[in-house]
């Protein structure tokens, strides 16, 4: 059994559905002082290759839609088809 590292994170995760992303982006900037809170819309791994755990901590909000994590859970279930 490989060790397990945990990463320390105050990230807040939003899943939203994909029409309303942007809204979330938008409101976040209103709400919040430029620069003060930094957001990251997650998509994809096809898209955008692998995000590491570490990276991704980094930010104050990350935004994903459902269709996006359903999306990545077919392509995670194919790899370890894949694999076996």
């Amino acid at each position: 059994m490989g060790l397990l590292q945990l990463i320390e994170c105050r990230s807040t995760l939003v899943v939203a559905p994909a029409a309303i992303i942007q809204q979330w982006k938008s409101e976040i900037a209103k709400s919040c002082r430029n620069g003060k809170v930094s957001v990251y819309e997650y998509k994809g791994i096809r898209r955008e290759g692998f995000i590491s755990p570490w990276r991704l901590a980094k930010f104050d909000v990350i935004l994903v839609s459902y269709e996006m994590l359903t999306n990545e859970l077919v392509w995670v279930q194919a790899e370890a088809r894949k694999a076996s």
